[in-house]
């Protein structure tokens, strides 16, 4: 594979072709990516989130996509990409979280601390204030029930939106630690 020979300047900083690169990219293509991932979503939080991790990818590999033919298609697929990924996070944060609940119904938003409450006393349960403290649980409900993006997270808890997206990824570690029948799923 042939390396580029574009650098980056010392520090982390961007060559002046790179930033402007960007910039036009962003300017050209936000808005319409924005657009697409509220479609997919269903929510405006969610979808800056994903356009703006999306971003983030491209400056990361900003000497890769300098050289694609085609720019526009690069940040569709990529944020295609990241709305699948999330939405498969989602769904199996759920499945966790219900077979933990031994929910038979999927609860709707309203009543989600109800069941919890109600749930409370069962051994599964019990297992899982074992594995999380009170706010990883709500956190978790909050992330997977109520559907909250990282930027809503990270503001009810005071957090960044990075450090919400941390604190998700740890609790994710500490159920497949503490639930290891669900890693053996993981890995068939």
């Amino acid at each position: 594979m042939q390396k580029s020979k574009r650098k980056r300047k010392r520090g982390g900083g961007m060559e002046p072709e790179q930033d402007r690169f960007l910039e036009a990219l962003f300017g050209g293509y936000y808005y319409d990516l924005l657009s697409y991932a509220r479609v997919c979503l269903g929510s405006s939080d969610l979808a800056e989130d994903m356009v703006q991790d999306t971003f983030h990818e491209a400056t990361n590999q900003v000497d890769r996509l300098l050289e694609h033919p085609y720019p526009s298609r690069w940040l569709m697929k990529t944020l295609k990409f990241k709305i699948c990924n999330y939405t498969r996070i989602q769904k199996r944060h759920r499945k966790y979280l219900v077979e933990c609940l031994d929910l038979t119904v999927f609860p709707s938003e309203e009543s989600v601390e109800q069941l919890v409450l109600m749930k409370e006393e069962q051994p599964l349960f019990q297992r899982l204030r074992k594995v999380l403290e009170e706010e990883e649980i709500s956190f978790l409900v909050d992330a997977t029930f109520k559907n909250y993006s990282h930027s809503q997270l990270a503001e009810k808890y005071g957090l960044t939106v990075w450090a919400s997206a941390k604190r998700l990824s740890r609790i994710r570690g500490k159920l497949l630690v503490g639930f290891p029948e669900h890693r053996q799923r993981k890995n068939r």
